[in-house]
């Protein structure tokens, strides 16, 4: 599938976080998430305490066929 999409992804290692722990209506997700709404793309947060946080996106390549997306 990876002439379909575009796919971006950051990670450090730094402290992470709790995703599970984040209060609902947090900004800074909630505008990433909207962001990515915005463009038709998929956002991942993957974090862990002490264990640094990996974000993606993954977005439909521009003039893909795009019919059947897989995930």
């Amino acid at each position: 599938w990876t002439d379909k999409y575009l796919c971006l992804e950051i990670r450090d290692d730094g402290r992470g976080f709790d995703p599970l722990a984040i209060p609902p209506g947090h900004l800074g997700i909630g505008f990433m998430r909207e962001r990515a709404a915005a463009i038709d793309a998929s956002l991942g947060i993957d974090s862990q305490p002490n264990g640094g946080t990996t974000v993606s996106i993954r977005w439909p390549a521009a003039g893909a066929n795009n019919d059947q997306r897989a995930e």
